[in-house]
This record gives structure tokens, sequence and C-alpha cells, in this order.
């Protein structure tokens, strides 16, 4: 019996020398096969002083922002938008409730708060020329505004049929940016088959841990920090992989100058407000308005 213990135990500790050699295997077979960066056929400048293409700011906050749209890629949208005369972001006293649920009286109040006016051509305009995310904002836009206008806060109504329309506004970023062909979807598939391998031998690794003691623990844990570096298999497209090293070089170009000179992108006419606030490098006064 002593034996046939020794002779398990043997074989469980090199079943598990072994797990841990096909962790490291797994993850370099699956990054050399998927993930593996594609040789860059293009000269990137170190500094870009104009936007790389007229990419939407939303997509381009995607871009740069771990493929995960964000309130500064919708932020930047409305900024967009008044770009192109369909809204205008002003700033307006709050309305003062007289306590009659029947009338209500306008009454100027000593703090201001940020309103969305639509314009003549906002209220108006086609929405099939717009990007899907743009034609939704402008539509709650017009379903939510009251006498032309909205408070920045009524955006995220508690109640009605529009309680959830920033959600579909994420759903529709994720899926024009999906359109881009930016992201290389087989990498997924050597992610998924990296996580669940070296999961699997993690798994084993924790119950073989009350045979083989560390050498169990350590497997686990090696099958963790490999489940967690399969993330780098992950990868863009070609045109992808250009489209991200110009929008971050552009993006570092805004924060150099935005660090030298604080209030250069505080005023509305400069050409690169919309990006920075899109990539999250205006100031804090201009992102709390």
């Amino acid at each position: 019996r002593l034996a046939r213990q020794a002779w398990y135990s043997e074989r469980i500790s090199t079943f598990l020398v072994l797990g841990i050699v096909f962790n490291l295997l797994i993850l370099t077979f699956f990054y050399q096969r998927y993930g593996r960066r594609h040789a860059p056929a293009y000269q990137l400048p170190t500094r870009l002083h104009e936007p790389p293409s007229d990419l939407h700011p939303a997509l381009a906050q995607w871009l740069v922002g771990h493929r995960t749209p964000t309130m500064f890629g919708f932020l930047a949208s409305l900024l967009d938008l008044s770009r192109r005369g369909l809204i205008v972001l002003d700033e307006q006293a709050p309305p003062t409730d007289t306590g009659m649920s029947w009338w209500k009286k306008k009454s100027p109040s000593p703090a201001e708060q940020p309103v969305i006016r639509l314009t003549a051509e906002g209220k108006t305009a086609p929405l099939e020329p717009l990007l899907a995310h743009d034609a939704l904002t402008l539509n709650v836009l017009r379903d939510l505004a009251d006498e032309d206008f909205l408070y920045m806060s009524e955006l995220w109504p508690t109640s009605g049929p529009h309680t959830n329309w920033y959600l579909a506004w994420l759903k529709a970023v994720k899926e024009e940016a999906k359109a881009l062909d930016y992201f290389d979807a087989r990498s997924q598939i050597g992610l998924g088959w990296s996580i669940v391998l070296n999961a699997l031998l993690g798994i084993a690794g924790f119950f073989l841990a009350m045979v083989a003691g560390g050498l169990g623990l350590m497997l686990t844990a090696t099958s963790i920090v490999s489940v967690v570096c399969s993330f780098f298999i992950l990868r863009w497209t070609p045109s992808g992989q250009e489209a991200h090293a110009r929008w971050k070089t552009y993006r570092k170009s805004i924060k150099e100058a935005v660090s030298k000179n604080p209030a250069l992108l505080d005023k509305a006419a400069s050409p690169h407000l919309i990006y920075a606030v899109a990539f999250g490098l205006t100031s804090k006064k201009f992102l709390r308005f």
C-alpha cells in the first residue's frame, strides 16, 4: 500500500511539473498563432498636429480607450453635434417650482446648469445620414426637450421610454466600432482556448494540492498568471493596428500640448477640442460643464 501511494505521489508530482510547463507552452502557442503583432508597414511620426482621419470622436475614444466606449466619448459626440449645427450647448438657470402642481413658474436661480438647445436644423434634419449613436442621441433630445431645450441632468430620465437609452448608445458605438474591422476576431478564439486550457490545469492543480502540496499550488498559481496573460493574445487587424498607433500618437501630442499650456483647449474655437474631450484631456472645469 505504501509503495502504491509512493507510486501515485510520484506520478502526480510529474503531472504537476508537466502542467506548469504546459501552462507556458499553451500561452506561447496561442500567442504566436493568434496574437502575434503585425509587422508595421508604415512609418509613424513622433507627433501628430492634426487628427489622423475623420473618425468620429466616440469611435476614436473607443480605439484608444481599450475598446470600451465611455462618457468622454458621449460628451465629445455632443460637441460634434454642436459643431455640425444640430444642437447648441449653453448654460441656463433651472426652473423653480412654485408648489402648484398645475402651474409652474420659471424664475432665475443663481446656480446655472448646462443645457442643450435644438437648432432649427436639429429639429428637422433626417436621421439617416447620421451614425446610429448620433441618430439615437438626436432622437432622444427631440423627445425629451421641453420648449426646445433640455437640462443636461434631464438626459437620464428615471421613467418613460428613454430610461435605458444610454445603454443603447453604448451598444450602438460598439456595433459601429465592430464594423470598422479594426479588431481581429480570430484572436478571441486564441484567447478563449488559452483561458479554458489553463483554467482546467489550474483546477486540477488546486485539487491535487491536497496530495502533492506545494507543486499543486504552484500549478494553480502559474495557471492564474497564464489566464491573465492570455489577454495579450487579443490584437488589432493590420489596418486597426496602424489606426490605433496613429490615434495614440495624436492623443499623446494633445496631452503634451495641454501640459505646457492648460488653457489651450478651454476655448471652443480650438480645432482639437472635441477629440481632447473624447480622450479626457480637457480641464476639470470644462468636463464639469
